[in-house]
């Protein structure tokens, strides 16, 4: 997939024009911050992780040093908000930012762990051992403790399980070659995480499990799409997805998906929902199918 943020090339004319690597500014925490804030501090990092992973030499240096400036203001935000809630067991605020399905300290946790963005931090040796990505990992950890003492230890599973499953699918989603031996083992690894008994095939609450995954990632990629290209009428309607990806991952409808039916289906997900720059459109079978039933019910 091509870089979904567009930011290797202004970051790298940035960097030219300063003639050093600039840093974004570091906001103390502030009581008003809410979900949207932290949102925001996420999708700065995931979209500096991208570019630490797939950037030019000079893009890299300065993403690096920006991607551990909102470390900081992720750690501070956790910080700032369990401490304003020392007093208080219910903690509403917490429970409403990080609590319900869990999925953004699981999102943070999943880009802290990441072997990737580990590997892409050693060609920096002065950051690698930098205090702010161990102080935003600590930080993440004693929320996280705080979280499965307010009873929302399976939604942590949950949505740490999830985070995993998008990040290979990304990685699957990053090679061209679906037949290449390294993308064919991400696929397996997939698979596996639901093929809980090991009979090499999905089936009853395999296949609810697995299933809503693929959709998840999908439909993220689809908003990423829309939001992207400033076109929020082509969001397909998540409905439309489900039924979507069963059919490519279940195509005889029998209710089992065979590792063999997973590799075939999978390469297809995850390439389907794909914005190319130089033209700037989606071609893909999904939006086909959405076209058709649009002009169908017209």
């Amino acid at each position: 997939m091509e870089m979904r943020m567009g930011q290797t090339s202004s970051l790298t004319s940035e960097g030219s024009q300063m003639g050093s690597v600039p840093s974004i500014p570091v906001v103390r925490y502030d009581s008003n911050w809410n979900a949207e804030k932290f949102d925001s501090i996420l999708k700065k990092t995931e979209g500096y992780c991208q570019i630490m992973l797939s950037g030019t030499s000079m893009a890299k240096s300065i993403a690096a040093r920006n991607f551990m400036d909102t470390l900081t203001q992720a750690q501070m935000f956790i910080e700032g908000l369990l401490e304003g809630e020392t007093g208080s067991p219910q903690r509403p605020r917490l429970r409403e930012i990080f609590g319900g399905d869990c999925c953004r300290i699981a999102h943070l946790l999943g880009i802290l762990e990441s072997k990737g963005i580990s590997a892409a931090l050693n060609d920096f040796p002065n950051l690698k051992d930098n205090s702010k990505f161990t102080q935003c990992r600590n930080q993440c950890k004693a929320l996280v403790e705080i979280l499965e003492r307010m009873g929302l230890r399976q939604q942590l599973e949950e949505a740490r399980r999830r985070a995993r499953c998008h990040a290979i699918l990304e990685k699957i989603d990053n090679h061209d070659d679906a037949q290449d031996p390294a993308t064919i083992a991400k696929m397996e690894e997939l698979f596996r995480i639901f093929d809980q008994n090991g009979d090499g095939q999905l089936s009853g609450d395999e296949v609810k499990q697995f299933l809503p995954v693929l959709v998840s990632y999908v439909n993220d990629e689809n908003k990423r799409r829309a939001d992207m290209m400033g076109c929020p009428w082509m969001l397909t309607p998540e409905e439309m997805i489900k039924d979507w990806v069963r059919g490519k991952m279940d195509p005889d409808g029998d209710g089992v998906i065979t590792l063999k039916e997973a590799l075939r289906g999978l390469k297809v997900i995850v390439d389907d929902i794909e914005v190319k720059p130089e033209v700037m459109r989606k071609t893909s079978s999904l939006e086909s199918r959405r076209s058709s039933e649009v002009e169908a019910s017209a």
